[in-house]
C-alpha cells in the first residue's frame, strides 16, 4: 500500500506544495518521495497519493524519458521533453543528495511544446480558429526553421502518430529537408524567412515512415502547393513563418489519368491561392490577411475602403448573404459557398469561400465569424471546358449519320444513339441491359460476334463488311467498326459503330447493271450501225454490176430505207445519252404541238398512213420538261406505228391526255400485234425486242422509262397478243 503525503505546516513544505512550479521529486528505487500541488494539476493526479508511485506510472516509460532519469540518478543535471497526461513538456532533472550519499532527483516543469499553450497567443489576435478550421495543412516555423506548430490537418494528412508527430517537433528543420533542397525550394525558403510572402511552386513531397520508426508501411507520398508569410504580434517573443500547403494529389493523379487515355479534353484541377478573413460582428469589421488581397489584385491596405459585398457579382450577393447569415443565426453547423468576386482588373475570379462562427456572446448569439477563401477559377474553368466537351461527345454520339452502340466491360448494351435506332428499329428502353451477340446477330454468325468479342478484349480495332438483324427480323448488310475503350492494359468497354451500307450495295448492283447494259449497248450499237452500212455497200456492188442499172431506182429505194433506219438508230442512241447527262428544264407543255409534230416527223415509216388517229387533249397549264415529253411521245407513237397488225382493215392509235397544273395522265392505245406477257416483263430493258417482225433498234422503250423516271413519274403497259397495247403514263408537274 502506498503511503499517502501529509500536509505539513512547515514553512519549506507550504512553499514546495503551494509554489506555482510544478515539482516532483523521486529517490533512487525510482519511487516518488513528494509532489506538489501544480504538477499534480498538469499531471492530472492527486499529489497526496502519489508517494511510493513507480515515476514511470507518471511520466510514461519513453526512451527519452528514461534516458533522463537514468542521467539524472547518477548525479548529471539535465534537462529535456517528457510526456505528461498525453502532453509533451519540457523538464529540469536536478539531482540532490543529503547528508547520508543519497540521491533523490526533483524534476520541475517547464512549458508544453505540443497543444494548445503555444497558440495562446494567437488565439488572442484571432487567428486561432482560422488555422485550426482551414481546409488546407498549416506548419508554422521559428527563425532557425525548427517546427514551432502544427495544425490537426498536418497530422491527419501524414497519419501521424503522437510519437511521430513529437519526432517531427523536435528534429525537423526545413532548412535541412533534402527533398526542398533537390526541388529548389531553398531560394523560397530563404526568402519567406526574411519575412515575405511567397508562393511555392508544386512540390512532390515523400515522408518517409521508416525515419520515424514505424514498420509495415515506410512512405506516403503527395503534391502539395502552398505558400508562406510572415505572423507578427506583440505577444510573440519572435517573428514565425507559417507555411499554407494544400494536398493536390488527387487532381494531380486525375489530370494524369484523364492524359492517358485522351478520351475527353485536358482537365487541371490546381488549388489557388488561400486567403484568411475575420469578421468582427459587433463593430461591423472585416480583417483579411495578404493573400486575401492579393488573389484579387488588391495591396492589403486597399481592402480598408473596399466593401466584400460590392465585389461578389450581381447574380451571387443575395443567395450567398443568405446562406452566410443562415449560418450565423445558427442554422447550419459551417458556411461554404462557391461564387463570383471582382478583382481590381474588373475580371471575375471563382472563390470557394468556407468559413464559421468561432465567437458567441453569454447567450449564444456570433460575435465573430472567420473563414478562408481559395481561388478555384481555375477549377471552374476546367469543370466548364469538361462540360463543353461532354456535350460535344453526346451530340457527336447522338447524331452520328451511323449507328453506335456503347457497350460495357462484358458486350452488355450501355447506350445505343439515334442512327442505332433508325437501322435496327430498337428503341433504348428496349435494347439496354440485354447482350448485343443475342439481339442483332444472326444464328448462323454467333461464332463471328464471339470473335468480334474477343478482338474488341484484346485491344483490336475491327473493321468488316457482315450481316445483322433489325427487330423485324430483316437482314441489314453492315460494315462494323470497333473502337475499344482500354485502361492500363485491361478493356472498359467498346463502341461499335454500324454503317448501313443497303443503298451503296443497292447503287453496286445497279452498277453492275449499268455496266452489262454498257456492254451489250456497245456491242448492239457496233452491230446496228454495221448492218445498215453493210446493206448500202451491198446495194452498190449491185448497182455496178452488168444490168444494176436496170433496177437503180429499186436499189436507190432500199437504200434510202436503210439510210432512215441507220439515222433513226442514230437518233435513239443520242437521245439516250442526252437523257442521262441534261438536266431537267421546265417550261409550259404543249401536248398538241408535240404530238403533231411526232406524227409528221414519223411520217416516213411504212404503214404511218394506214392507222387512223384518235387524239383526245383536255388543255390546262401544265408545266414540265418538254425535250423529255416529246422523246416519250416520239417512241410510242413508232412503236405504234411499227408494230401494227397489217392483217386488220381498221388499224387505229388513241392517245388521251388529260392535266392540269399538278399532274398528268397520258394513255396511248393501239389495236397492233400485242406483246406476249412473258416478255412483258423485259421490254423496258435496253436492246429487247420482243418480235423479229420489225426492224427497231431495241431502246426506244428503255429511253421512254429513263425519262420518265427523269420527271419523277411512272408508267405501266397492258397488252395482250393479237390484241393490241396501252401505255399508261403519270407525270408529276414540275416547279421552275
Amino acid at each position: 500500500m502506498r503511503t499517502k503525503i501529509r500536509a505539513t505546516n512547515s514553512l519549506e513544505a507550504n512553499i514546495f506544495f503551494n509554489q506555482p512550479t510544478s515539482v516532483i521529486a523521486f529517490n533512487r528505487e525510482l519511487e516518488v518521495i513528494a509532489c506538489n500541488k501544480s504538477f499534480g494539476t498538469k499531471a492530472g493526479i492527486d499529489p497526496y497519493e502519489t508517494k511510493g508511485m513507480s515515476i514511470f506510472s507518471i511520466i510514461g516509460n519513453e526512451a527519452e524519458g528514461k534516458e533522463l532519469i537514468d542521467k539524472s540518478i547518477s548525479g548529471s543535471k539535465c534537462s529535456g521533453f517528457i510526456w505528461i497526461n498525453g502532453k509533451r513538456i519540457e523538464a529540469e532533472f536536478n539531482p540532490v543528495q543529503d547528508e547520508a550519499g543519497h540521491t533523490s532527483v526533483s524534476i520541475t516543469l517547464g512549458e508544453e511544446v505540443v497543444g494548445s499553450h503555444k497558440l495562446n497567443h494567437l488565439s488572442k489576435s484571432g487567428f486561432k480558429s482560422v488555422i485550426e478550421k482551414a481546409p488546407m495543412t498549416i506548419m508554422i516555423f521559428r527563425s532557425d526553421g525548427s517546427v514551432f506548430y502544427t495544425n490537426q490537418h498536418y497530422k491527419e494528412l501524414w497519419g501521424l502518430t503522437e510519437r511521430e508527430l513529437y519526432l517531427i517537433h523536435e528534429y525537423y528543420n526545413i532548412y535541412e529537408d533534402p527533398q526542398l533542397s533537390n526541388q529548389a525550394i531553398g531560394p523560397y525558403i530563404k526568402k519567406a524567412f526574411e519575412g515575405n510572402n511567397v508562393e511555392l511552386p508544386v512540390i512532390h513531397y515523400k515522408l518517409d515512415y521508416a525515419g520515424l520508426g514505424r514498420k509495415g508501411s515506410q512512405s506516403k507520398e503527395n503534391w502539395l502547393m502552398g505558400h508562406f508569410f510572415t505572423l507578427r504580434h506583440p505577444e510573440l517573443k519572435e517573428d514565425l513563418t507559417a507555411l499554407i500547403f494544400a494536398d493536390i494529389t488527387r487532381e494531380i493523379d486525375a489530370e494524369k489519368a484523364f492524359k492517358k487515355t485522351q478520351e475527353r479534353l485536358e482537365m487541371a484541377l490546381e488549388g489557388g491561392e488561400l486567403g484568411t478573413w475575420d469578421w468582427d460582428l459587433i463593430n461591423d469589421c472585416i480583417v483579411y490577411n495578404a493573400q486575401w488581397a492579393k488573389m484579387l489584385g488588391y495591396d492589403l491596405d486597399e481592402m480598408d475602403v473596399l466593401s466584400w459585398e460590392k465585389l461578389v457579382h450581381p447574380d451571387d450577393i443575395t443567395w450567398v448573404k443568405e446562406k452566410l447569415n443562415n449560418h450565423i443565426a445558427g442554422y447550419s453547423d459551417a458556411y461554404e459557398a462557391e461564387y463570383r468576386i471582382q478583382s481590381k482588373t474588373g475580371d471575375w475570379k471563382w472563390i470557394l469561400d468556407r468559413g464559421k462562427v468561432v465567437e458567441l456572446s453569454h447567450d449564444g448569439i456570433a460575435r465573430r465569424v472567420s473563414g478562408t477563401h481559395l481561388d478555384i477559377t481555375n477549377q471552374k474553368k476546367n469543370e466548364l471546358q469538361t462540360l463543353k466537351a461532354e456535350k460535344l461527345l453526346s451530340q457527336l454520339f447522338e447524331n452520328a449519320p451511323m449507328g453506335i452502340v456503347m457497350l460495357g466491360f462484358d458486350d452488355e448494351i450501355l447506350k445505343v444513339n439515334k442512327g442505332f435506332e433508325k437501322i435496327f428499329g430498337y428503341t433504348q428502353e428496349e435494347i439496354i441491359g440485354r447482350y448485343i451477340n443475342n439481339v442483332i446477330v444472326p444464328t448462323d454468325r454467333i461464332k463471328e460476334g464471339e470473335q468480334l468479342s474477343k478482338d474488341s478484349a484484346d485491344g483490336k480495332m475491327v473493321y468488316f463488311e457482315t450481316e445483322r438483324l433489325s427487330k423485324t427480323k430483316e437482314t441489314v448488310p453492315v460494315m462494323i467498326y470497333t473502337l475499344p475503350v482500354m485502361h492500363d492494359g485491361k478493356r472498359l468497354g467498346v463502341y461499335g459503330i454500324y454503317v448501313d451500307i443497303r443503298k451503296r450495295m443497292k447503287v453496286e448492283e445497279e452498277l453492275k447493271v449499268r455496266n452489262l447494259e454498257l456492254d451489250n449497248f456497245v456491242y448492239k450499237v457496233s452491230h446496228d450501225l454495221r448492218a445498215p452500212l453493210a446493206s448500202i455497200l451491198g446495194l452498190i456492188n449491185l448497182v455496178k454490176l452488168e444490168g444494176g442499172l436496170d433496177h437503180s431506182i429499186e436499189y436507190l429505194k432500199l437504200m434510202e430505207n436503210q439510210v432512215h433506219k441507220l439515222d433513226h438508230f442514230i437518233h435513239d442512241v443520242l437521245s439516250h445519252s442526252k437523257n442521262l447527262k441534261m438536266s431537267v428544264i421546265t417550261t409550259d407543255i404543249n401536248f398538241e404541238e408535240i404530238i403533231d409534230k411526232c406524227l409528221a416527223d414519223l411520217s416516213y415509216l411504212e404503214g404511218s398512213g394506214r392507222i387512223r388517229k384518235n387524239i383526245s387533249i383536255e388543255k390546262a397549264e401544265f408545266k414540265s420538261d418538254k425535250w423529255r415529253i416529246n422523246e416519250i411521245f416520239r417512241n410510242l407513237i413508232a412503236n405504234t406505228i411499227k408494230y401494227q397488225d397489217t392483217n386488220k382493215e381498221d388499224s387505229f392509235m388513241e392517245i388521251t391526255v388529260k392535266a392540269n397544273s399538278e399532274e398528268c395522265l397520258i394513255s396511248i392505245s393501239d389495236n397492233g400485234i400485242g406483246i406476249q406477257q412473258e416478255n412483258l416483263p423485259h421490254i423496258f430493258e435496253m436492246f429487247y425486242r420482243a418480235t423479229d417482225s420489225s426492224s427497231g433498234s431495241g431502246i426506244g422503250l428503255y429511253i421512254v422509262k429513263n425519262a420518265i423516271e427523269k420527271l419523277e413519274g411512272k408508267i405501266e403497259i397492258e397488252s395482250y397478243y393479237g390484241e393490241g397495247t396501252t401505255f399508261t403514263i403519270w407525270l408529276p408537274a414540275l416547279e421552275e
